[in-house]
C-alpha cells in the first residue's frame, strides 16, 4: 500500500534522495515484485550501521557435539502445506497440545494444530490481506491463545475454535498471561500499554509509553502474572517493567540498543537482554530498582534471542555473527544467592539465532537458526538439556532446507515447536512450515485423541450430526479401552453423550471412532469434547480432546479502510468497511454509511451490500463514491444488518477524518517498492495534481518513511516538459 501526503500544493512532482538505505542495525525484510504465481517473494537483510550487510558465505565445518543420555526427542510431523506463505511465528500451550502459527505474504491465516496429531490443523482463521507479521502467544496454565498484527487487530481464542472470543485494538506485540486472564498488548498508533481482562473483553489498565523508540520488539509476562516487560529499539530506555496490578512502574528503565525482544523469570524478579553489541545481560531486582547481575558474550556481533527460565536459574543468549556468517547459543548458570555464571556455549550454527526457549525448570532447551547460507554446515533447529548435550537436530539442507524463523517449548518441556520460510530468509522467495516435535520418551501405556472428524465448528439448525474422532495408542503395548464423548452446553450442561469401546490397538496405531447421532436444536454454541479412558494411562496432557462448535448468524463490523485518517477536499473518495461473517451460515450482509461534516450535519448516506459470505469470510462493503465538500473534521457512522443476528452489538462502528487541501493519493493496493540504495542520487518521484482552481500556492510537504535517517536532499519540482521532474529548478 503506498500513501503520499502533499500539502496545498501546486507542484506536479516530489522527489526523493538519500545517499544509503538509511535504517538502524537489525533485520529488515524486503519484499519483491508480484511473481507470476500471484504471490509475493521475500527475503531479510542484516543492516550494521553504515546501512549495510556484512556477511559474506563462510565454509565452516560441523563442531562435534556430546549427545543427551537423559532425553529424547521426535519429529511428530512437518506441515508444508504453506500456500506460499511464511510461517513467522509460533507458540505452545501450556499443556504442549496445542500448537498457535501465523502464516503471512502469502495466504495469510492464523493456524491451531494437535501437537499430537497431524500437520492438518484443528482450525484456520483468515486473515487474507494483513500486511504484517502475526505475534503469538499461549498460556502457561489454560488453552488459551493469542495474536496481534498492526492491521489484524488483536484476538484472543479459547484454543477450541477459530471463533474469537473478542477482539482489540491493532498493536506491535502482546502477550496472554500464564492462567489466560490477562491479555497485554503495545497499542499500534498510540503509545499505550494496555491490559485486558480475557473473561470480560474490558480493558484494566493503560499506561502512556514514553520512549524516543517506536520499534516495539516484545511483551513478556511473568508466570506468577506480577510484571510484565515492555521491549522496544531504544538505546537508554527499551527494556521497561510495569505492575500487573495497575500498570506502573517498576524500577528503571534498562538499555536495549536491538531488535531481540527480552525475557522476564517467574516472578518478575529477574530478566534478560541481548544488544547490537554482543551482550547478554542478566538483571535482578532488589528493592526498588533493577541492578545489573552480570554481563556475558557468547560471541558474535548481535546478541538476537534470549530466554530465561520460569525459575530464574538459567538464562540463554543467541547470536549472529559476520563476516562470514555464523551463530551460537550460550546458556548461563544463575544460581537463587550467587553471582551468574557462564555452563557453556554451542556453535553448530551456520547463521541468526533467532529464537530459544525453555522449559520452566531449564532442564531442557530449543533453539532455532537460519541455517547456514550456500552450504550444508549444521543445526536449523536444536533441542538440549541443560548440560549442553543434544537430545535432538534438524541440519540445514538435509533435514530442513529452509530458515527457522521461530521456536516455543510448553512448561514442561515435553513437546516444542518450530517455524519458519522454505527457503534460506536471505534467499528471495516465499512459502514456509511448522513442526511438532517431542521430547518425552515413548510411555508403555498411552491412549488419546488425535482428532476430530465430526461435528464440524459450524453448524445449522436441524442439522443431523454423527460425532466421529480418531484416537492414537502412542504407548509401547497394545491397548483396549473406552472413548467417551458429550456435548456440553454452558448453563445447562451436557446434552448428549455417548460411549465406544475400542479393542486391542497396535502400538503406534490410530482408528476411527463413530457414536450415534445428534441433531442440532435450536441456535446456539457448545463444546464438543471426547475422551479415552484406559485405566493405567500414564500421560494425561492427549487423553481428552475439545472443540467449540456453533449454529448462528452473526454479523461484524471490523473498520473502515476509507475514509482514511485524511482525505482531500474536492477528491472523490470511495467509503469503504471491512465485515467479517461470524456465523455458521452462507450470509448477505447490508450495510447502511452516513457522513456528517464539522457542523454534524448530514452530508452523505447511502447504502452497500455484499452476498454469499461463507462463515469466517472477511469481505468489503464498497460505498458510492463521495467528495468532502468543506474542510475539518468529519464523522462516520456504519450500521450492518444481518438476519437472526446473534450479536447485534458489534454491528455498529464509527471513525473521524479530517477533509484537509493536502493532495492525498491511496487506492489501497501497493503500486511498486521504492529501494533507494547507495548510488550517488538514487531517487525516486511521485506525481501530484492540484484539486484546486488557480491561483493557489505550495505551503509545504511530507513524506512518510520508515526511519529516522536523513534524507541527502528532498524536492518539490514541476514537470520539466516531458513528464519528468525538472530537478534542476526545484520550486
Amino acid at each position: 500500500m503506498r500513501r503520499q501526503l502533499v500539502s496545498f500544493l501546486a507542484l506536479p512532482l516530489l522527489l526523493l534522495s538519500v545517499p544509503a538505505l538509511g535504517a538502524d542495525p537489525g533485520v529488515y525484510p524486503e519484499i519483491g515484485p508480484l511473481a507470476e504465481d500471484g504471490t509475493f517473494p521475500t527475503r531479510l537483510l542484516t543492516l550494521d550501521e553504515s546501512g549495510s550487510d556484512p556477511g559474506g558465505v563462510g565454509s565452516l565445518v560441523a563442531r562435534p557435539f556430546a549427545a543427551s543420555t537423559g532425553y529424547r526427542a521426535e519429529q511428530l510431523w512437518v506441515d508444508r502445506n504453506h500456500q506460499n506463505a511464511i510461517a513467522n511465528e509460533t507458540c505452545i500451550t501450556g499443556s504442549g497440545q496445542r500448537i498457535l502459527a501465523g502464516w503471512y505474504l502469502n495466504n495469510e491465516r492464523i493456524s491451531c494444530y494437535l501437537a499430537m496429531g497431524t500437520s492438518t490443523p484443528m482450525w484456520i482463521y483468515d486473515a487474507l490481506g494483513v500486511s504484517a507479521q502475526f505475534d503469538v502467544a499461549a498460556s502457561a496454565e489454560a488453552e488459551m491463545l493469542s495474536c496481534t498484527g498492526y492491521d489484524l487487530g488483536t484476538l484472543v481464542w479459547s484454543g477450541y475454535g477459530s471463533s474469537p472470543l473478542f477482539e482489540e485494538d491493532p498493536a506491535y506485540k502482546q502477550d496472554i498471561s500464564a492462567d489466560g486472564q490477562h491479555l497485554v498488548y503495545y497499542r499500534y498508533g498510540s503509545p499505550y500499554l494496555v491490559c485486558v481482562d480475557t473473561s470480560t473483553g474490558e480493558i484494566e489498565w493503560e499506561t502512556l509509553i514514553t520512549v524516543t523508540g517506536s520499534q516495539a520488539n516484545g511483551v513478556d509476562i511473568s508466570a506468577d502474572g506480577s510484571r510484565v516487560l515492555l521491549t522496544v529499539y531504544e538505546t537508554n530506555q527499551g527494556a521497561q517493567v510495569y505492575s500487573m496490578a495497575d500498570g506502573s512502574q517498576v524500577g528503571s528503565f534498562l538499555p536495549n540498543y536491538s531488535q531481540t525482544a527480552a525475557k522476564i523469570s517467574g516472578n518478575g524478579e529477574r530478566l534478560v537482554t541481548g544488544d547490537f553489541n554482543g551482550r547478554l545481560r542478566l538483571y535482578e531486582y532488589q528493592g526498588s530498582d533493577w541492578t545489573l547481575a552480570g554481563t556475558f558474550y557468547p560471541g558474535g556481533s548481535w546478541v538476537t534471542a534470549v530466554a530465561i527460565s520460569e525459575d530464574g536459574h538459567t538464562a540463554l543468549g543467541g547470536t549472529l555473527g559476520f563476516n562470514p556468517y555464523y551463530g551460537k547459543v550460550m546458556a548461563v548458570d544463575w544460581p537463587e544467592s550467587s553471582a551468574p555464571s557462564q555452563m557453556w556455549v554451542y556453535d553448530n550454527y551456520g547463521d541468526y539465532v533467532t529464537s530459544i526457549d525453555l522449559s520452566s525448570d531449564g532442564s531442557r532447551i530449543i533453539a532455532g537458526s537460519w541455517g547456514q547460507y550456500n552450504a550444508t554446515f549444521g543445526d536449523v533447529v536444536t533441542v538440549f538439556d541443560r548440560t549442553g548435550a543434544v537430545i535432538f537436530q534438524l541440519l540445514d539442507d538435509i533435514d530442513e532446507p529452509g530458515s527457522i524463523y521461530s521456536v516455543a517449548m510448553d512448561p514442561d518441556g515435553n513437546f516444542a515447536t518450530a517455524s519458519g520460510k522454505a527457503v534460506h530468509a536471505r534467499l528471495m522467495g516465499n512459502g514456509g512450515e511448522v513442526y511438532s516435535i517431542r521430547i518425552m520418551d515413548a510411555l508403555a501405556q498411552d491412549v488419546g485423541v488425535s482428532g476430530i472428524s465430526s461435528p464440524p465448528e459450524n453448524l445449522q439448525v436441524g442439522q443431523n450430526v454423527t460425532p466421529q474422532v480418531s484416537v492414537t495408542n502412542y504407548g509401547q503395548s497394545a491397548a483396549s479401552f473406552n472413548v467417551e464423548a458429550w456435548i456440553y452446553e454452558e448453563g445447562t450442561g451436557v446434552i448428549w453423550s455417548d460411549v465406544e469401546a475400542v479393542s486391542s490397538l497396535a502400538p503406534g496405531a490410530t482408528t476411527s471412532v463413530t457414536f450415534s447421532g445428534w441433531t442440532v436444536p435450536y441456535y446456539g454454541s457448545w463444546e464438543f469434547v471426547a475422551a479415552t479412558l484406559m485405566p493405567g494411562d500414564q500421560y494425561a496432557g492427549n487423553d481428552s480432546l475439545q472443540l467449540s462448535v456453533r449454529a448462528c448468524h452473526d454479523g461484524t463490523v471490523l473498520g473502515f479502510l476509507c475514509p482514511y485518517a485524511e482525505n482531500t477536499v474536492f477528491l472523490d473518495l470511495q467509503p469503504l468497511v471491512e465485515v467479517r461473517n461470524n456465523g455458521s451460515y452462507t450470509e448477505t450482509i447490508q450495510g447502511t454509511l452516513m457522513i456528517y461534516d464539522p457542523t454534524m450535519t448530514l452530508v452523505y448516506q447511502d447504502s452497500a451490500q455484499v452476498s454469499g459470505m461463507l462463515p469466517g469470510e472477511v469481505e468489503t462493503l464498497a460505498f458510492p463514491a463521495w467528495a468532502p465538500a468543506v474542510t475539518g473534521a468529519h464523522q462516520a457512522d456504519v450500521t450492518i444488518e444481518v438476519v437472526d443476528d446473534l450479536n447485534p452489538e458489534d454491528n455498529e462502528g464509527s471513525t473521524t477524518f479530517e477533509a484537509t487541501y493536502e493532495i492525498i493519493y491511496e487506492d489501497g493496493i501497493w503500486e511498486t517498492y521504492y529501494w533507494v540504495g547507495s548510488l550517488d542520487d538514487d531517487m525516486f518521484a511521485v506525481r501530484f495534481s492540484p484539486v484546486l482552481p488557480a491561483p493557489f500556492r505550495v505551503t509545504g510537504a511530507r513524506c512518510f518513511v520508515n526511519s529516522t535517517e536523513p534524507f541527502e536532499w528532498f524536492l518539490l519540482c514541476e514537470d520539466d516538459g516531458t513528464g519528468r521532474p525538472d530537478y534542476q529548478n526545484p520550486i
